[in-house]
């Protein structure tokens, strides 16, 4: 048993019979002051909003597909070239190998963006519009009664339970005053005077009324002595009794005692009163009810009362009312009515067929019900208002008019193990009012249409491991008009519109939830509502698990999110908060979608097997993601659009999506650093029209291209690795995309070229180190410029470094390209090089080869120790080579065939083998 349930059973166990106190009266109650973990925001000025008004929430849209969108085919995959034959026979025996021409390209898979969602759910929560509070019948007139003896005052008795909150995050200097709210002492403090039962009834005599002896039970009242039983034989009785001394009236058989429609059918004072097996009515009368307690202790066991008008009981004044195993029928007031700091007690008592409450406490009155029944009543079954304080242990408050337990104006309820369901058209507990406090644990709150549980004005209510279900269309729990909640340890499931909402300034802070089977949402925070979530599972929901817009303000951490049949988490338009430690997992479409929103932070959360996408973000968001995990979600894991979107990433790890393992198009200006993508089957980065940022990124073991970019693609790699990939590093295509490498390493791409430019497109590529590419580590074609600043291009399987061709544009400054098997750079049909300040060494055959149609402008640059020659040139080339140190070659510094056009100048030329430069 939890704490608080055991704190709370010590109340039960404290109602047991009490020694007597001095003179026959009741022992002293002790009086407990239940002081719980849960403090409200600073009172603010009451919103006269209804707030049963109805609430329409429009259904969610995802952004609209925009013009461009859909990415453009991929560019070609690169396939070995057809020979093109160079004629060895004009240079001799030992001249490069024949190098084959770079033919059309086959075509990459053509990518989707994810496809348009599933609107969200319309909220269509109308309750109906909340009744004034029915206005009593003032209680009966007073009579002459003796002079009241005084009850000894209740000592006070503490009980301290603490619910913690979620912890307080670590604060940030640009969100300090958003996670104040952590540091709050959250306390409800509920006090409430125990019921001390009054000894035993000390029978002094026992009398049988004779109902033909010619007296009435009044007169036979009237002269028996203090301690008396008067026994009743069973029949119907006419009359109204008055009682002012300490006696019992006891039914033998079935006895009914009808008022006559003057006063109340029995009205005590002053005295221990005890009433058994008797069915009290008043059926006639506005002057009252079945019975009134004006003073004194009256003790009740297996009665009826029963009145039209006035309430069956009432207890007023300096009284005390216990009642076991009593039944409270019909009026227009409340069943039974407690005022004027009267103490109630009723145990195993049902209360039915009130035009207004099952049983209602006000006016500083204390009202324990155990194990009670309140049903059929026209407004709620328990009501506490003006200051009334009521305690439940067990029982059933179901079918209702209005709601099952309600508080409003001052008061407060305790409920301990009771069930409250089936409420067609109101709420299990309804609590309104800024001093209104409610404590709930271990209860079942089912099947109640408007609301399970609904909060309003700067009302608070602690819930403590109850078991919620089933609200229709509506909200099962519900905060709004600075109302607020606590829940901990509770469990929701069934029909309902959510299982927990706020709105309007209302809060609710939750932990340790299990939300599970919903036909709807599981958590939704909306206008300005506040929530806040330290652990919860939410599995096998209809529609989104979290969903917090217009203007929310959340805080969750330690939530599983399983099995979503429609967006598993939405953050949109201007709501703002925080979300760590969370599992977002096998949802049926995305697992997290951000739209509008500016402050929103996701930190050590996991995205995983969500089948559209991990996480899709678009439509003016400003997002951060920190140390996130996104694997095995279909098609993206991460999906970014348009370019209002500011979305940064560090120390995450992507992995294991079939599409693209992060789609970013449409202006997305993301960023990434120190993250890991890897082992996607097709495309690490899907990057078009965007400009992204890569920073000390890891992108390894993609199947078809590790980064493709496209469409006016801009990205910046800054200090990455791209390595270890199972075709291109990069493919970089179409008219005004511009790739950026800084400091990055390309290495170990086994089966083609590591970067692939063409289409006009742009790559700069800036002290870039490329190793181990099977095919040269960069082919550039169709327009592309690919420009080298301060690199180093290393080894390649097929012994190439760079090849350009076909109006391919390549610039080398500054770089060094070395130890290729064969050729250090070739240059191709319509291709050309511009090589500048720059060492081109160790290469086996040759350092630069220009084929035929072939372009080039060499200066300044060392050409050391490339096997036979430094350069070749073919026929029909234009080439210049000036400033250049041309040394260690075994046959020739260059090699020129005659229909080359050739001019070279001021070069230094070194232990060149036969010939420094060779013309055939």
């Amino acid at each position: 048993m939890s704490d608080l349930a055991s704190l709370l059973a010590q109340l039960g166990q404290n109602n047991q019979a009490k020694p007597a106190a001095p003179d026959g009266q009741p022992a002293p109650s002790p009086f407990v002051n239940l002081n719980l973990n849960f403090q409200a925001p600073p009172p603010q000025q009451q919103q006269q909003a209804n707030p049963f008004a109805a609430l329409q929430l429009p259904a969610f849209q995802p952004a609209p597909q925009k013009a461009g969108n859909n990415p453009p085919t991929p560019p070609p995959q690169f396939q070995q070239p057809p020979p093109q034959t160079y004629n060895d026979s004009q240079f001799g025996t030992n001249l490069p190998p024949t190098r084959e021409a770079p033919p059309p390209f086959g075509q990459l898979p053509t990518f989707q963006p994810p496809p348009q969602q599933t609107s969200l759910p319309q909220f269509n929560f109308n309750p109906p519009q909340q009744q004034a509070p029915p206005q009593f019948n003032a209680p009966p007139p007073q009579f002459n009664a003796p002079p009241q003896q005084t009850f000894p005052a209740t000592p006070n008795f503490n009980i301290n339970v603490n619910i913690s909150v979620p912890e307080q995050p670590q604060q940030e200097s640009e969100s300090k005053e958003k996670h104040k709210r952590f540091e709050e002492d959250n306390t409800i403090s509920v006090e409430f005077i125990q019921f001390s039962k009054h000894p035993d009834f000390q029978v002094g005599n026992t009398v049988q009324y004779d109902p033909n002896g010619g007296k009435s039970i009044q007169a036979v009242i009237d002269n028996v002595k203090n301690g008396t039983v008067i026994e009743i034989p069973a029949g119907e009785y006419n009359e109204e009794l008055t009682i002012i001394k300490s006696v019992a009236l006891r039914g033998i058989g079935q006895v009914t005692i009808k008022g006559e429609g003057k006063t109340d059918t029995i009205c005590t004072s002053n005295q221990f009163v005890v009433l058994e097996n008797l069915r009290l009515v008043q059926i006639e009368t506005r002057g009252g009810g079945a019975l009134t307690v004006q003073s004194g202790y009256i003790k009740a066991t297996n009665c009826v009362f029963e009145s039209v008008t006035i309430s069956a009981a009432q207890i007023v004044g300096d009284s005390y009312g216990e009642f076991n195993n009593c039944t409270f029928l019909n009026s227009y007031n409340p069943c039974i009515m407690l005022s004027d700091k009267v103490q109630g007690y009723c145990s195993g008592c049902e209360f039915r067929g009130s035009r207004t409450f099952g049983a209602l406490a006000n006016d500083n009155s204390y009202l324990t019900l155990e194990n009670c029944r309140s049903t059929k009543n026209g407004g709620s079954g328990v009501s506490a208002n003006g200051n009334g304080n009521v305690f439940i242990q067990g029982g059933i408050f179901y079918d209702n008019e209005s709601s099952g337990v309600e508080v409003t104006s001052k008061g407060s309820i305790t409920i301990q193990q009771a069930t409250i369901c089936d409420h067609e058209n109101g709420t299990g507990v309804l609590v309104q009012g800024a001093d209104v406090k409610v404590i709930l644990v271990e209860s079942n709150i089912k099947n109640n249409q408007l609301a399970g549980i609904k909060v309003s004005d700067g009302a608070k209510l602690i819930s403590k491991s109850n078991k919620y279900s089933d609200a229709q269309q509506n909200v099962i729990a519900y905060a709004h008009m600075k109302g607020w909640i606590t829940l901990d340890n509770d469990e929701f499931s069934g029909e309902c519109i959510a299982a927990v909402a706020t709105s309007d300034a209302g809060r609710i802070d939750a932990k340790n939830l299990d939300i599970h089977d919903l036909t709807n949402a599981a958590v939704l925070c909306y206008d300005g509502g506040e929530c806040n979530i330290d652990g919860a599972t939410i599995n096998n929901c209809e529609h989104t698990a979290l969903q917090f817009r217009d203007n929310a303000d959340f805080y969750v951490k330690n939530v599983n999110i399983n099995g979503i049949r429609d967006l598993a988490a939405a953050i949109l338009n201007d709501s703002k908060g925080k979300m760590k430690d969370c599992r977002i997992v096998n949802g049926q479409t995305v697992g997290l979608e951000l739209t509008n929103v500016k402050d929103v932070k996701i930190k050590r959360c996991t995205f995983s097997n969500n089948q559209v996408c991990g996480a899709s973000i678009h439509d003016d968001v400003t997002c951060k993601f920190d140390e996130c995990t996104f694997e095995q979600n279909g098609q993206f894991g991460v999906d970014t659009s348009s370019n209002d979107v500011k979305a940064e990433f560090k120390h995450c790890k992507f992995a294991e999506s079939p599409e693209a393992i992060i789609n970013i198009t449409n202006g997305a200006q993301s960023e990434f650093e120190n993250c890991t993508i890897s082992n996607g089957p097709k495309i690490g980065l899907n990057i078009i029209n965007s400009s992204p940022t890569f920073k000390g990124c890891e992108i390894t073991r993609i199947g078809v291209a590790a980064i493709s970019c496209s469409g006016g693609a801009t990205p910046t790699f800054d200090n990455c690795n791209i390595h270890d990939n199972e075709n291109f590093a990069a493919q970089i295509h179409q008219s005004q995309t511009h790739a950026k490498f800084i400091e990055t390493f390309i290495l170990n791409h086994p089966k083609s070229v590591a970067i692939i430019a063409l289409n006009n497109a742009v790559a700069e590529f800036i002290r870039t180190k490329f190793e181990n590419s099977f095919q040269p580590h960069c082919e550039i074609r169709e327009g592309a410029t690919v420009s080298l600043l301060g690199c180093d291009v290393g080894p390649t399987d097929n012994g190439t470094g760079i090849q350009v061709h076909s109006e391919g544009i390549l610039q080398v400054d500054s770089s060094r390209v070395h130890e290729l098997s064969k050729i250090g750079i070739l240059v191709g049909d319509k291709g050309f090089a511009e090589i500048k300040n720059s060492a081109i060494e160790h290469c086996g055959t040759t350092g630069i080869l220009v084929a035929s149609g072939g372009r080039m402008n060499v200066s300044k640059t060392i050409l050391d120790g490339n096997g036979q020659l430094a350069m070749q040139f073919l026929p029909n080339v234009d080439a210049t080579v000036t400033e250049c140190v041309i040394q260690n070659h075994s046959m020739f510094g260059f090699v020129m065939a005659r229909g080359a056009n050739v001019e070279y100048s001021d070069n230094q030329f070194t232990n060149n083998g036969q010939k420094d430069i060779y013309i055939n």
